[in-house]
């Protein structure tokens, strides 16, 4: 299957006073990371708040004086798990980004793959991701919630997608050098930095899991820093990529 990047900025280690920012139509605010998304013609989409749609909200395609934009319930959206929040805008995205007519499929795997390269989703959200949506009560109106016979196809599309070699923030981008030899014992271990303060460092965990929570702690309390997703390799080096 031919996947094409969708443009998605996740505005992740800013300093405190972008933070405080108000979100517009092109940079909404989804379980709390403003986000953006690119048509595919490369123009932005509007995402726009509607209290009294009766869904989750809905992609719509251009057509004369009126762009491509997407509808949302704010209130509806907020009712979801956050990991499914990101799920739904990326599925949303990926009927704007990737082609018109696109499969429910298409754009489900679209989503994922969009959501495990920029860091946002680890192989055991995914697993649960999929429970929520095959084992869930229809909590919210959502025309476009995949059924249980798609939500089981999502971890393959996780595994299928390449991972993040960089990670994406307004000062910089921050992974392991691909390519490097990795002599010695792997550990799970995610990198981060403070853009003109600290240089990156790594930080090795036994575990995935220990990796994740300490990446989750690190973002929560440190605006400030730009961090990858955990990785499992034997280097301890790390790099700074500014875009």
């Amino acid at each position: 299957m031919r996947y094409v990047l969708l443009a998605l900025l996740v505005l992740v280690g800013l300093p405190g006073p972008a933070w405080a920012q108000p979100a517009s139509p092109y940079t909404p605010w989804i379980a709390g990371v403003p986000v953006s998304c690119k048509s595919s013609s490369g123009m932005p989409v509007a995402f726009v708040p509607n209290t009294s749609l009766a869904d989750v909200g809905l992609s719509f395609p251009a057509w004369p004086d009126v762009p491509s934009h997407v509808e949302y319930n704010p209130g509806l959206l907020a009712r979801l798990p956050p990991v499914v929040q990101l799920f739904w805008f990326g599925h949303v995205c990926a009927h704007q980004a990737l082609a018109e007519g696109l499969s429910e499929e298409s754009a489900d795997c679209g989503s994922i793959r969009l959501l495990k390269q920029q860091g946002l989703v680890s192989r055991a959200q995914v697993v649960e991701l999929q429970s929520y949506l095959s084992n869930a009560p229809m909590v919210v109106p959502w025309g476009h919630r995949p059924t249980p016979t798609r939500a089981g196809l999502l971890l393959a599309c996780f595994d299928r997608a390449p991972g993040a070699g960089v990670f994406n923030g307004q000062s910089g981008s921050v992974g392991i050098p691909e390519g490097e030899a990795k002599p010695g014992v792997k550990r799970w271990r995610f990198c981060s930095y403070i853009p003109g303060v600290s240089a990156p460092t790594s930080s090795g965990h036994a575990s995935q899991d220990a990796c994740e929570k300490e990446r989750t702690k690190l973002l929560r309390k440190a605006a400030g820093h730009v961090v990858s997703a955990c990785v499992l390799t034997a280097s301890e080096r790390c790099r700074a990529v500014v875009p």
